[in-house]
């Protein structure tokens, strides 16, 4: 890879022109990546590693550091390569990103404007995105090449697991990549690994079906949830109870089962409140920073229901999550009253 001229501009760089320059040979001394995709996101960690180390020297020039101080890191980051322009060093997780600094963190920050020609030193955040008020985070977001990696939107992971089933010698209907998508949710580790099992589930067929994706994806949280909602919305308790059974069954956490119904019928409320103010779907969906997918579901789901109704229903599911949460009631309970308060209100309507 061609020696990099500098330390990074401060602009964020979308991932697609991060892969851009990367194979155009151009590195930034010191980046920073975060966000929910990961997949991606090691992607473009492998390709940087890939376009700088030449090969069988890879171990000569690599270091991968975790729950190190910054004097570690600096040290690292000041070694010189062998054999080639620059040295390749991973940062997984650097706890001042997230919680603060002291005295290690702030070194950092001192040093991160005179950082070596000869090392490309890449921070990697695996979580939550690092806290911008930390001293160090906003040095990084002066002088490294930051790029997030969001959830890809619907277009994308259309795009990817089309090309992923030809790899497995299969065709899939438009309609299997959207009900996969929505059953798996957008994390694309686990959706190709759905791809895996579903070119083997359908065995010599060419064609993968949306009947093939609900037969044997186990459906996310969220997903989950959705079905739950919808079932009991439309007064179909049994169903809504068999999802939750299939859920629990599959491990699922029914604190976190909970927190995606108040999740959901937060957003129903919001919507149902846009939509008294006689707001059209497009309004409301440009109105709300939510999936347009989502905001859609709600807008449906939501129906003839009264917008104070769905904002009680709403204030119902908090009240029993504070209940679980301050020792008052058991989860499963909790969860269960949440459940017949959304069926009671189905009977209203």
């Amino acid at each position: 890879m061609a020696k990099k001229e500098g330390l990074a501009p401060k602009r964020p760089l979308g991932w697609s022109q991060l892969f851009k320059d990367i194979r155009a040979g151009k590195a930034a001394g010191v980046y920073l990546f975060y966000g929910p995709e990961e997949f991606v996101k090691k992607s473009a960690v492998d390709q940087l590693r890939a376009a700088l180390l030449p090969p069988g020297l890879e171990l000569l020039n690599e270091d991968v550091l975790e729950n190190v101080d910054a004097t570690a890191i600096i040290e690292s980051a000041e070694t010189l390569p062998v054999m080639c322009d620059q040295r390749f060093v991973l940062v997984k997780d650097w706890p001042p990103l997230f919680k603060g600094g002291d005295q290690e963190a702030d070194k950092l920050e001192k040093w991160l404007p005179n950082a070596p020609q000869s090392c490309v030193l890449v921070f990697y955040a695996g979580g939550a995105e690092p806290n911008r008020a930390t001293k160090v985070t906003k040095a990084l977001y002066e002088y490294a090449q930051v790029t997030e990696f969001p959830l890809l939107d619907d277009e994308e992971l259309g795009r990817r697991l089309g090309k992923a089933f030809r790899e497995q010698g299969k065709k899939v209907e438009k309609d299997a990549v959207s009900q996969l998508i929505f059953l798996a949710g957008r994390d694309l580790n686990r959706l190709l690994g759905e791809v895996q099992k579903l070119a083997n589930y359908v065995g010599d067929a060419e064609v993968v079906t949306a009947g093939d994706v609900r037969a044997i994806v186990t459906p996310s949280t969220e997903a989950g949830v959705f079905l739950m909602i919808d079932a009991m919305m439309e007064g179909r308790a049994r169903e809504a109870y068999n999802v939750l059974g299939a859920m629990t069954d599959a491990g699922e956490n029914r604190v976190q089962i909970l927190a995606t119904l108040i999740w959901q019928m937060r957003l129903i409320a919001h919507v149902a409140i846009q939509r008294d103010k006689r707001m059209t779907l497009p309004q409301i969906q440009a109105t709300i920073r939510e999936r347009p997918f989502a905001v859609r579901n709600a807008f449906n789901r939501c129906g003839r229901i009264p917008s104070a109704r769905c904002l009680a229903l709403y204030e119902k599911c908090v009240s029993l999550d504070y209940a679980v949460k301050s020792g008052r009631m058991r989860d499963e309970e909790a969860l269960d009253a949440a459940m017949r308060a959304i069926l009671e209100e189905k009977q209203k309507t």
